[in-house]
């Protein structure tokens, strides 16, 4: 009975994903992607699925610190979504860039001149962009001298 049950499951799972195939995803989730920083600790904690917690990417933002992901090759990205600590009302700065060859570079959003306040429902950035490599920069935190990464989720078209 087991058994059974459990084929069931994985059946109704391919059939999801054969129908979701073309449909907005999480590009982080369905490629394989190398993620970079020039600062830091616990980078690979921003693409494990986890937001809250303690595992986090942290890393002081003077000089300003990046992350960079490559998603393998160029897709159709619709958002990103970015989850930041979020205690103690705090804001975060920082901009989001987008590259199809790694060299050069466009400016997807900015919140440099901005004070959101950082929520457990994290930062949207609604775009529409082919690129490979997304870049952040992060540039100031409200609270004391370090960034605080949960999860970095970028949504679009696997198709190229």
């Amino acid at each position: 009975m087991r058994i059974a049950k459990k084929l069931i499951i994985g059946m109704i799972i391919c059939q999801l994903s054969h129908l979701s195939q073309g449909a907005e995803v999480d590009l982080i989730k369905t490629n394989l992607v190398k993620i970079n920083c020039n600062q830091g600790q616990n980078l690979e904690a921003i693409i494990d699925g986890v937001i809250g917690g303690t595992e986090l990417w942290r890393a002081p933002y003077s000089p300003p610190a990046w992350i960079e992901i490559d998603l393998g090759a160029i897709k159709n990205i619709s958002r990103i979504n970015l989850f930041m600590y979020w205690a103690g009302k705090r804001y975060y700065q920082y901009y989001i860039e987008g590259s199809s060859d790694g060299k050069t570079w466009k400016i997807l959003a900015d919140t440099r001149n901005k004070e959101l306040i950082s929520t457990r429902a994290g930062y949207l950035h609604m775009i529409s962009v082919p690129a490979r490599f997304i870049r952040i920069t992060f540039v100031y935190n409200s609270i004391n001298s370090e960034i605080h990464v949960y999860e970095v989720e970028i949504y679009g078209n696997d198709s190229e």
